[in-house]
């Protein structure tokens, strides 16, 4: 059997970096629960998080990810306080933002280096 062209061309390899990172920016609603509902982070609300910790509600004021979940407090945790929640999406929101300045910078170092080893290259012939 001979095989055949694939119809859909494979996307840029600058355009895969933008979208990678811009992919995960679309739960900016809440960097509490990341649109879950429940608290993704629990290592820094629990003294001792393990497996078989309940998964504990989101309240942040603004976030309605915790009204399509199940909220029965014998199956949740619902302990947080909406102030909380608000300091735990703070957290989350200024770890993305140093994750994300982190990326640029070692993306622009990466691209500097490869046209000084370019350039460098060109004069040695």
């Amino acid at each position: 059997m001979e095989l055949k062209k694939d119809l859909i061309l494979p996307p840029k390899p600058q355009l895969l970096d933008k979208e990678a990172w811009s992919g995960v920016r679309a739960y900016k609603s809440c960097y509490c629960c990341h649109g879950t509902g429940y608290v993704v982070r629990t290592e820094r609300v629990l003294k001792s998080p393990h497996t078989f910790t309940r998964p504990i509600l989101c309240k942040r004021i603004g976030c309605t990810a915790a009204s399509r979940v199940q909220v029965d407090p014998l199956i949740v945790d619902d302990r947080l306080t909406p102030s909380e929640c608000q300091e735990l999406h703070e957290l989350g929101l200024a770890d993305w933002q140093a994750a994300d300045k982190n990326w640029h910078e070692s993306r622009q170092k990466a691209l500097l280096k490869q046209m000084s080893e370019g350039a460098t290259k060109r004069i040695e012939e």
